[in-house]
């Protein structure tokens, strides 16, 4: 908001005041569009969303930009390493997907059946 206050050119002066009505006028529109943009939480809120998305986005390209390259890197230079931790994670994603399929296996509806899976679960551990 600008202080421009000025006086007219001169008091009698028609063309003076209608000019110094319209400078207000603009300072006020001014004010009014800054108070509106400043009273719009829901919108300054999206706003400041959306920028801290785009940095995020921007950090984690960068990360994985450079993870890649230091992995590249460090499998030229060891191949071998990089197999055996490529199997362990094989084997962990194996082992985790059939302990998880054993566990959410729907519970049998007849008595004959659950003393069935019971029993023969006993002998699976």
């Amino acid at each position: 908001m600008s202080s421009k206050h000025t006086a007219p050119a001169a008091t009698g002066s028609v063309d003076g005041l209608r000019a110094d009505i319209a400078g207000t006028r603009a300072d006020l529109g001014d004010t009014a569009a800054a108070l509106a943009d400043k009273a719009d939480v829901k919108g300054r809120a999206k706003a400041s969303a959306r920028q801290a998305a785009a940095k995020v986005q921007d950090t984690g390209r960068q990360a994985a930009a450079q993870v890649g390259e230091t992995a590249q890197r460090t499998a030229r230079r060891r191949p071998v390493r990089w197999a055996t931790v490529a199997a362990s994670a094989a084997v962990a994603a194996a082992v985790g997907v059939l302990t998880w399929r054993r566990r959410t296996r729907p519970t049998p509806k007849t008595r004959a059946a659950r003393a069935w899976r019971f029993a023969t679960d006993r002998f699976r551990r």
